[in-house]
Order: structure tokens, then sequence, then C-alpha cells
């Protein structure tokens, strides 16, 4: 079990570091930075700053769930609850500490509406989640 577990851990180092969520890289950004500027404040013209500001490159703050070919034609409502299921079972059978689990939680963070969270994590508490999270 041991060493299922230890070799679980080297194949999930394959995967590189998982982009952070909406949420928290908008917590990282200095707030100052998007504050009102004067007419003739030099950030308007410059490029670095400006491409920060609408998240071009691997550190600007927007980020989006990739395409997943399972719902190609389908309502959110599906594609946020199927996720929300598939993190608590990555969690469940491999584990708080396995990183690639944190995919799921971006992927159900960025798509599904907080009001739906929140209800699916008191059905989950009260045993009435209408899914089976531990298989």
């Amino acid at each position: 079990m041991a060493s299922e577990k230890s070799k679980m851990e080297r194949e999930s180092s394959k995967f590189g570091e998982l982009p952070l969520t909406l949420s928290e890289r908008l917590d990282k950004l200095d707030k100052n930075d998007y504050l009102n500027r004067s007419p003739d404040d030099s950030r308007w013209f410059d490029r670095k700053h400006n491409q920060k500001q609408i998240g071009s490159g691997a550190d600007g703050p927007l980020w989006s769930a990739p395409l997943d070919a399972r719902y190609q034609q389908i309502k959110m409502g599906r594609h946020c609850s199927d996720y929300y299921q598939d993190y608590h079972r990555c969690i469940n059978l491999l584990g708080e500490n396995y990183k690639p689990c944190k995919f799921f939680y971006n992927t159900f963070m960025d798509i599904c509406p907080s009001s739906w969270v929140q209800k699916f994590e008191e059905w989950r508490e009260e045993g009435i989640y209408p899914a089976h999270l531990d298989r």
C-alpha cells in the first residue's frame, strides 16, 4: 500500500504546477493597481502593466477551465456538479495531498455559482448529496 502511494505521488509530480483559481489570483493582486488612474498617469502607456491587467500571460489574473470533450453541448449545471463530484472522489480516494485533485477544485470553483457550491457542501455534510463520492 505504501509503495502504491509513493508511486501515485511520483506520477502526480509529472503534472507540474496547476494554475491558481480566479479567486486565488485576485487575492494575490495589488488592489492599488486597479484603482482609477488619473489621465496623466504614465501607467496608461506601460505595456507590462496593461498586459498584467488584462490577464495575458501565465501570471495574469484570468484563468478558465479547459475544454472538456465530455461536455460539447451540455448545460453548465451538469458540468459543475460532475467536477464537484470528481474533486471529492479524488480527495477521498487519493488523499488531500494529491496535487492533481486541485485541477478539479479549480474547475468547479470557476464554473459553479458560489450558491451552488454552498448548497453542495451543505448536502455533503448532511449526507444527502445525490451522488456517491467514495467510489
